[in-house]
């Protein structure tokens, strides 16, 4: 077995000394700075995965190797551009430049391998961040406020209800832990239940002094615009600042109040806890998120963290998409935009173009959810694929032709006809997780393909698969 730790060694060095090569290079200094670009990235990303127990997975082992190789290989070809010859120049340069190229391609498939051997969710700082795309303009004037003695609910003109302390206090027991219903490294969510018996989701932020609550007033922002049967409906929040001396170390709490949704996530269904669930219901949960993500979109909003635990699941089944924490808004005439500084999302359902070159645009959502769409189909497989093997699972399962129905589990769906809906979707989800942006469906398309209106063109396979 490979050394991780070895091969983390072997990457920030050959990243080091790429970058100052690049510095000096004579000849195909843009295909040069490229490499430099991307490694740094490569090495950021690699860091923060050191800081997790990814690094205790054995598949990381090769992959972090076979980068380790791959980023040495390119430190060579951008060393050879450090010379210059009159006989070289015109013989090799254009032949230099294609393996630059190739070599740049072999670091983002290499990391892209080593991206689906975890699930982690986590933010890279690269440099100094600054703001990135379009931001709302409303604000909340209330934000601030020192509200935990009130008691009773005050309604803003944007329709949202300010919870005092108090109220979610009674509506959650004290915040009893018998009332939690999920939790993750920057919140805990609650069940509560309101004096007027209506039951809410309470979602508690902590903020330290040393980051800004303007994340969550852009979130809060955002969501109160949206009105859409597949997305969660925010119904309120609160803000509780504990102390009002800036300079004082205690954290404040934040709150956002949610409709409550008692069947859970997706990731229950696809992660077994609710396997059972037969096509026709996984179908209904498919496009209800299509639906959901497609009017996102026209919203001019890329969610940028969709994976199955933030899609929620009402009374009758249907999805709705919650938590848009890491959501952008972009402008009407903005197709794309690039963010230089930081990568926010879910390892396993970041799109390729936006981990290693920071390119924002739709398609990095229709990634995550060509990826959700491939595990809702796998876990009816009577052998569950794990993250990390989903694309080479899914290129193997649409090879097998008229045998797929050996793959699945007889008792969850009908009939012959219901198998081919399940093949259609399977390949609308490779389709979505395409490695090159341009080959991925617009959600419009992806609509329009569940339904039966657009035929669909035939999915290259994953770049990344050996």
């Amino acid at each position: 077995m490979a050394d991780a730790m070895g091969s983390l060694k072997q990457i920030a060095d050959a990243a080091l000394a790429i970058k100052n090569a690049a510095e000096t290079v004579r000849q195909n200094k843009e295909e040069c700075r490229a490499i430099e670009k991307l490694v740094g990235r490569v090495s950021a990303l690699v860091t923060k995965l050191k800081e997790t127990e990814t690094m205790n997975a054995p598949e990381m082992d090769g992959a972090l190797e076979d980068l380790a190789e791959s980023l040495n290989l390119s430190l060579k070809l951008v060393k050879s551009c450090q010379k210059r010859s009159i006989m070289c120049l015109f013989c090799f340069a254009s032949d230099l430049s294609n393996q630059l190229r190739q070599a740049r391609d072999d670091i983002s498939a290499k990391m892209m391998l080593g991206v689906l051997a975890t699930n982690i969710q986590f933010t890279v700082f690269f440099t100094r961040i600054r703001n990135i795309g379009s931001t709302p303009t409303q604000t909340y004037t209330h934000r601030y406020e020192v509200t935990g003695g009130e008691a009773h609910t005050a309604i803003l003109p944007n329709g949202l209800a300010r919870f005092s302390l108090l109220e979610l206090k009674d509506a959650t027991n004290n915040f009893s832990n018998n009332n939690i219903i999920g939790e993750s490294s920057s919140s805990v969510v609650y069940k509560g239940v309101l004096r007027d018996g209506r039951l809410i989701a309470i979602k508690k932020l902590r903020v330290s002094p040393d980051h800004s609550t303007e994340s969550i007033d852009d979130e809060l922002s955002i969501v109160s615009k949206l009105e859409h049967k597949n997305i969660v409906k925010l119904l309120g929040y609160g803000h509780i600042a504990r102390n009002s001396d800036k300079r004082s170390a205690e954290e404040s709490l934040c709150f956002m109040v949610q409709e409550y949704m008692p069947n859970g996530s997706l990731e229950k269904i696809i992660n077994g806890m609710r396997s059972g669930l037969n096509w026709s219901l996984r179908f209904q949960i498919i496009r209800g998120v299509a639906c959901g993500l497609h009017y996102l979109h026209e919203q001019h909003i890329i969610h940028l963290d969709l994976k199955p635990s933030n899609i929620l699941l009402d009374y009758y089944m249907s999805p709705k998409i919650s938590d848009f924490g890491i959501a952008k808004m972009f402008e009407q005439s903005d197709h794309e935009f690039t963010t230089q500084n930081v990568v926010e999302g879910t390892m396993g359902y970041m799109a390729p173009e936006y981990i290693m070159d920071g390119r924002l645009t739709t398609m990095v959502d229709l990634y995550s959810f060509g990826t959700i769409l491939l595990e809702t189909i796998s876990g009816m497989c009577k052998s569950k694929p794990k993250l990390r093997d989903l694309a080479a699972w899914a290129w193997g399962a649409r090879q097998v032709g008229h045998r797929m129905k050996e793959l699945f589990d007889p008792s969850l769906y009908d009939d012959d006809y219901q198998l081919k809906e399940i093949e259609k979707c399977l390949e609308i989800g490779l389709l979505c997780a395409q490695y090159d942006r341009g080959d991925r469906p617009t959600m419009a398309e992806v609509l329009e393909m569940l339904d039966g209106k657009r035929s669909l063109w035939a999915p290259k396979k994953p770049a990344y698969l050996r």
